[in-house]
């Protein structure tokens, strides 16, 4: 996985677009090269990569986010807005939006918590209630 911002941030002036940008700092399905402290990555990724929001995951599917790296992350870039990408669930979510502004959740939500299943209507309506 390569990140495209430049292209992204050229299409969106092309189009006119309002479109808001959310950028993975340590996305899951690639590894950096060279820096990799969190806070760095996350200045890096607003100031000069332009993203509107920052979105940071675990080294997996599925995986919940370390709360060292949300925390560094929170603390650089107060007002950023921060979701959690992975590894949240309807045990979880109180204490992650706690510290980041919004979660994105996929594998939770499928059945039996497994990213290749159908969507589960319960655990759809118990993260619902967690909230």
């Amino acid at each position: 996985v390569q990140g495209c911002g430049a292209q992204v941030l050229r299409y969106r002036k092309h189009l006119g677009s309002r479109i808001r940008v959310m950028a993975d700092i340590l996305v899951k399905h690639a590894v950096p090269l060279g820096e990799t402290d969190p806070a760095r990555l996350a200045r890096d990724t607003v100031y000069r990569g332009l993203a509107d929001a920052l979105v940071v995951t675990g080294p997996e599917t599925g995986s919940p986010v370390d709360p060292g790296i949300l925390d560094a992350v929170r603390r650089a870039l107060p007002r950023v807005p921060l979701l959690v990408g992975s590894g949240v669930t309807a045990q979880t979510v109180g204490e992650i939006l706690a510290k980041a502004d919004g979660v994105i959740v996929g594998t939770w939500l499928k059945k039996d918590g497994r990213v290749d299943n159908p969507v589960d209507p319960d655990r759809v309506r118990h993260l619902v209630r967690s909230l």
